[in-house]
């Protein structure tokens, strides 16, 4: 999940930018955030709204993040809600690499 974490800190650093008054940087960093946003999803994300690795926290990065296509945030609710019974279930909780 280096990927989530490489999104969420180019867009804290888009958004520090932009507070400290570095709007070209701010642009820049906005800009890269969007496309590591668009690499994520079309690499780690499949057409039925699954999360390759299915695990709970594939799927509670990226909602915590932001950077999911809005579209997915429902069914990735649903796929997370769905694991977090099935783990409570059977007391196994996968956390990723």
């Amino acid at each position: 999940m280096a990927t989530a974490f490489f999104a969420y800190s180019t867009n804290l650093v888009s958004k520090i930018a932009a507070v400290i008054g570095k709007a070209e940087d701010a642009k820049k960093y906005a800009d890269l955030f969007e496309r590591i946003k668009k690499a994520f999803n079309s690499e780690f994300v499949t057409e039925t709204g699954r999360i390759v690795g299915n695990t709970q926290c594939s799927y509670l990065l990226p909602l915590k993040f932001v950077f999911v296509k809005k579209k997915n945030s429902l069914c990735f609710i649903r796929i997370l809600k769905e694991i977090l019974l099935l783990a409570s279930t059977n007391s196994i909780f996968l956390l990723g690499n």
